[in-house]
């Protein structure tokens, strides 16, 4: 049981955010507050995704710290999320549209995050 706890605790910020990314995604424009829509849609993808895969690694290192992280798991999870997010978006709503873009800049988002945490294992394990 104890295992299972750790696990629900180390990636419940993530599985939160992820809930957020898909309710947000889904509600109208015109529900979203006027200061996101001003923003470039751009920036705001890729920062959220950031942040999404971010939480990701952060629950892996409080869980297995370097030793046992699973990259390929941390790296394709919020790809295939943000995927489906944009096909929720043109099949489950009528007010929202499928955009390579979102996908791009949630990509972009995944990457930088991806790379960063990778600099950063890298300079942890170097330093142990």
């Amino acid at each position: 049981m104890e295992v299972n706890s750790r696990y629900i605790k180390a990636y419940t910020p993530a599985i939160g955010w992820g809930v957020f990314i898909l309710v947000m995604s889904l509600l109208p424009s015109r529900s979203l507050p006027s200061t996101l829509i001003e923003v470039d849609d751009f920036l705001i993808h890729g920062g959220v995704y950031f942040i999404f895969t971010s939480l990701f690694f952060l629950a892996e290192y409080m869980l297995h710290r370097f030793e046992k992280m699973r990259w390929g798991f941390l790296l394709i999870t919020p790809f295939v999320f943000g995927f489906f997010v944009e096909v929720a978006q043109v099949t489950l709503t009528a007010y929202r549209s499928f955009s390579m873009m979102d996908v791009l800049a949630n990509s972009l988002g995944i990457v930088l995050s991806f790379f960063l945490f990778r600099i950063f294992a890298l300079r942890k394990v170097k330093t142990q």
